[in-house]
């Protein structure tokens, strides 16, 4: 066999063995991984569209005169009503004309899923500045595959106006009741004392309420 190829014959090239193959593959993953991990910022990822929206929407609703503020929500499994009414009444509870307030709904870009029907509400009459104002209610949703996992709260003067916020159930799960039991936590840190005209909003009928809040 000659040392040097001869002219016009191709060189063979001897594929590599294919555990090189995987440890390369391997290696580069492990790697990659760790990069991941050491530099990767905590929290939700960047997202450019969302976050020019929420933005959009947010000095939409300053210019209109709104303050927009989250609050928190649970599926209680126990009943809560001491613990929604503390030592005061409960509010007198009456049906509303369902739908956004059209001076809010004109300022959103993505409009939110609604529930067929706010059914009923249990809040006190009264509560406190610089602290949590809870209430529970009952929903009609749309299908099997919603459910509560936060609300919005719109506030422009005496009113305030809730939207609770319906996802989607991940997956192929489903809720096993179209009714859900929903108890809302709304942060009363940045409202000052007075009286409130609260509703709770859905598409056919909604539910509101006077609220009495004091220091």
């Amino acid at each position: 066999m000659p040392f040097f190829d001869q002219p016009g014959q191709p060189r063979e090239h001897k594929p590599w063995p294919m555990k090189w193959i995987v440890v390369s593959i391997l290696a580069f993953i492990v790697l990659y991984t760790l990069i991941m991990v050491k530099f990767r910022k905590p929290g939700p990822s960047y997202e450019p569209y969302q976050d020019t929206v929420d933005r959009v929407t947010v000095e939409r609703l300053l210019s209109s005169g709104y303050q927009r503020f989250n609050a928190s929500v649970q599926v209680p499994a126990d009943s809560v009503r001491s613990l929604v009414l503390g030592a005061s009444r409960p509010a007198r509870i009456h049906a509303s004309p369902g739908g956004i307030p059209s001076e809010i709904n004109v300022d959103l870009i993505q409009k939110p899923t609604l529930a067929e029907s706010i059914d009923s509400v249990l809040a006190a009459q009264s509560g406190r500045t610089r602290g949590t104002y809870r209430i529970l209610f009952t929903a009609t949703l749309p299908d099997h595959r919603h459910a509560a996992t936060s609300a919005t709260v719109f506030r422009r003067g005496n009113k305030l106006t809730i939207l609770p916020n319906w996802d989607p159930v991940g997956g192929r799960l489903e809720t096993r009741w179209r009714s859900s039991v929903v108890l809302v936590d709304v942060p009363t840190d940045s409202l000052p004392a007075g009286t409130y005209d609260v509703s709770i909003v859905a598409g056919r009928t909604s539910r509101a309420w006077t609220l009495d809040l004091r220091q």
